[in-house]
């Protein structure tokens, strides 16, 4: 039985293959034609998935992105309050620190021994330093031998 199918798959063989280039030389110009009509519908195609499709697709993934994307919180700067609550300190410990000093002079007796004087108000006390004195212990203005030294 394998010796008759031989022959017969020979046979058969050779009329496919006949077969095969008959359709191949009546497909070619055939084939150009499809070719050429194809072309400008897929071409218009593109340009309307382009023009139409790709912005609805792209705006449809942009606001996709949007919905699901996890923005995390802005990050809150304290270096400046920080530095602000530097500054208020350091400006309450000197204006505690002159209150202090006033009180100190006050106690001293220092404002009142010069408003008694009279010539120099209250006010530009706490600005006056004390006369220096000479250096060998006089008061200043007065010569060693006791008089003055305006003529």
């Amino acid at each position: 039985m394998a010796q008759q199918a031989v022959p017969l798959a020979k046979n058969a063989g050779t009329a496919v293959r006949a077969s095969a280039e008959n359709a191949a030389t009546w497909a070619a110009p055939h084939v150009n034609t499809a070719r050429a009509w194809a072309a400008p519908r897929i071409e218009a195609s593109g340009v309307a998935v382009k023009e139409r499709v790709a912005p609805a697709v792209a705006d449809a993934l942009v606001s996709a992105a949007h919905r699901i994307d996890v923005t995390p919180a802005p990050r809150r700067r304290r270096w400046p309050s920080i530095l602000a609550a530097i500054a208020m300190l350091a400006a309450a410990a000197t204006a505690a620190t002159a209150v202090m000093q006033r009180r100190r002079l006050a106690a001293d007796g220092y404002f009142a021994a010069a408003a008694d004087e009279g010539d120099v108000p209250a006010a530009a006390a706490t600005h006056a330093a004390p006369a220096p004195a000479e250096a060998d212990g006089s008061e200043p203005g007065t010569e060693a031998d006791g008089q003055s030294g305006t003529i």
